[in-house]
């Protein structure tokens, strides 16, 4: 029977830290997919040398403190808002057609998910704990 719990034990504690790493998968895909679309539509006028450098540069920690990117709330998000916009003098990104409606579902999701900033994730784990290291702790 204790060898029967320790089995029971190790796969709950399997199936928790699988569960949360693909939580966390899914937060760093949604969150680099925001960024690429940021990338290839905003950044050309909002980059470092784009016309309107003054006014915003896609850049996370800024997004968030000046409220133009309100984490949960992408209906309240200034930058969202901006690119379902119907009118033309208002809509990003400016002077160019809408967004997809798939580049503008993923804004919305990465906003609604909590905004999670795209250099918040480490690129790599080279730590991995084999089963028999997890049982010799029980």
């Amino acid at each position: 029977m204790p060898n029967q719990r320790l089995l029971i034990i190790f796969i709950c504690l399997l199936m928790l830290i699988m569960g949360n790493h693909q939580s966390v998968d899914a937060q760093q895909n949604l969150a680099q997919q925001a960024y690429a679309i940021f990338q290839q539509n905003c950044l050309n006028c909002h980059g470092q040398h784009g016309a309107f450098t003054e006014e915003i540069i896609i850049e996370h920690t800024a997004l968030i403190e000046n409220g133009t990117v309100i984490p949960g709330n992408p209906d309240g998000s200034e930058f969202y808002r901006r690119l379902i916009e119907t009118a033309v003098e208002k809509w990003m990104p400016l002077g160019q057609p809408p967004l997809p409606p798939a580049s503008i579902n993923t804004i919305r999701q990465w906003i609604q998910a909590g905004a999670t900033d795209w250099d918040a994730f480490p690129k790599s784990d080279s730590s991995f704990i084999t089963p028999d290291e997890m049982l010799e702790y029980y």
